[in-house]
């Protein structure tokens, strides 16, 4: 992702294949900029349609994130060879002993594909929630 454009295909992508918030482009910038900053992307007439970002952590260890594959390229087998690509790549380029990831509880498709990638439970993160205009604590 070199050029805006490229960027902007990118962050595209990443709408159209996530349930989430997408990034901005000043958060792909911030994130481009960062130690050992890497994407392993699959493309389809020049358009990515999946993709899988890293960065360090430490000497050991990077992060696989914002993993996404285009709706229309779902159960297809892209989103498992662009994170198996992605792991070989940090363990043969990078030298890493271990990938981590985050992923939201309700997201079961992709908990079973990490699953049966090799990735195991090793923290839980809990995100609360309050809805302001409903509650009374806050008149």
């Amino acid at each position: 992702m070199e050029t805006d454009e490229e960027r902007e295909l990118y962050l595209q992508a990443e709408k159209n294949g996530f349930d989430e918030e997408s990034w901005s482009i000043a958060r792909l910038n911030w994130f481009m900029g960062g130690s050992e900053w890497d994407t392993i992307t699959a493309f389809c007439h020049g358009k990515p349609v999946s993709s899988c970002m890293t960065w360090g952590i430490s000497s050991e260890r990077s992060t696989t994130e914002q993993i996404f594959t285009h709706p229309d390229w779902r159960r297809q087998g892209i989103a498992k060879g662009t994170i198996i690509e992605t792991l070989k790549f940090l363990r043969d380029k990078k030298q890493k002993s271990e990938a981590t990831l985050g992923v939201i509880g309700s997201s079961h498709g992709a908990i079973r594909l990490y699953k049966s990638l090799g990735y195991e439970l090793i923290d839980i993160h809990m995100l609360m929630v309050i809805l302001l205009q409903l509650t009374r604590n806050c008149q």
